[in-house]
């Protein structure tokens, strides 16, 4: 559709005053629609985004695993088609796109493993991506301290982030009626989600004084989320477990932290450096607050009063 109005022929070609791309609404706003456990609210956010059609649908359900299961995995549901209706709408290549977040979903992330997937010269998938980047169904991200030009491809929109990992994938399941995810599969989408949403709306309330905020990687290692007080030379680093963590695995993973901390550059020999884990549920956080640690689950964000929902 965009490509139509916009374009040569078109009639509103070289008159537009204006286009603005829509956002969804954050969380605080979003789960005002839902009439579910904090958890689940958080869970059915993390599909959905906060388009507010979205929302409405999933109002009619007070559970996240039967509204998935109604509109998602049923041929007959209301999101079961929504990608391929919207990309249908917006481009005329559907293959190409279709194949481009297909392979986004399996993991393809850099620019030449996707058009090896989707079987087209590496140097013409630019175009396409930019596209799907402009429309805000992917995005491009570069690690925090990274160089620019070499970014990785991931999903940005929940819905198709869900719809390619799981409706796309497994749809001669869903035909037949007989899909159930795998054990590991929808925690595993959920923890990805968890990390951008703490990212992007959890740790400025966490650390406010810490303006910059994203992921860090390099050569294998990965840092969910790191926060930076560039002013004072405060870094802080986190990661994000969409579980229950007990004490003493959270060590482990603080331990782990530390070491991978060791690796990132930025100002080592005179830099203040926080630790801390977000999750779930952490069982024994006082202790782990107490030895000097960040530490924080669902339990704390049901504190915040913006995040005040029924628990």
């Amino acid at each position: 559709m965009s490509e139509m109005v916009l374009s040569h022929a078109s009639p509103l070609y070289g008159r537009r005053s204006r286009d603005i791309l829509l956002e969804g609404l954050p969380f605080s706003n979003s789960k005002e629609f839902l009439n579910m456990s904090f958890q689940e609210t958080l869970e059915t956010y993390m599909i959905l985004g906060g388009v507010p059609e979205y929302l409405l649908k999933a109002s009619e359900y007070t559970d996240t695993t039967n509204f998935v299961e109604k509109e998602f995995f049923d041929k007959f549901g209301y999101f079961y088609r929504e990608p391929y209706f919207i990309i249908s709408q917006e481009f005329r290549e559907l293959k190409t796109y279709f194949s481009i977040l297909n392979s986004i979903a399996f993991g393809n992330t850099k620019p030449t493993d996707i058009a090896n997937f989707v079987g087209i010269d590496a140097r013409k998938i630019y175009p396409y991506l930019e596209n799907l980047i402009r429309l805000g169904f992917i995005e491009r991200r570069v690690s925090i301290f990274g160089n620019r030009k070499r970014g990785i491809y991931l999903i940005k929109d929940p819905v198709f982030d869900f719809w390619f990992n799981f409706v796309s994938k497994y749809k001669e399941e869903i035909e037949k009626g007989v899909f159930k995810p795998r054990n590991d599969e929808m925690p595993g989408f959920f923890g990805k989600r968890f990390e951008i949403f703490v990212e992007q709306e959890i740790i400025h309330h966490l650390v406010p004084d810490f303006r910059r905020i994203g992921r860090w990687w390099h050569k294998g290692e990965e840092i969910d989320v790191l926060a930076l007080n560039e002013e004072g030379r405060e870094i802080a680093f986190f990661e994000c477990k969409w579980q229950e963590v007990d004490q003493k695995r959270a060590g482990h993973i603080l331990d782990d932290l530390k070491r991978k901390a060791a690796l990132v550059k930025w100002h080592n020999d005179e830099r203040s450096e926080l630790y801390g884990i977000i999750g779930k549920k952490i069982n024994g956080k006082e202790k782990l607050r107490e030895m000097g640690y960040l530490v924080f689950d669902l339990e704390d964000f049901m504190s915040l009063s913006k995040f005040d929902v029924k628990g």
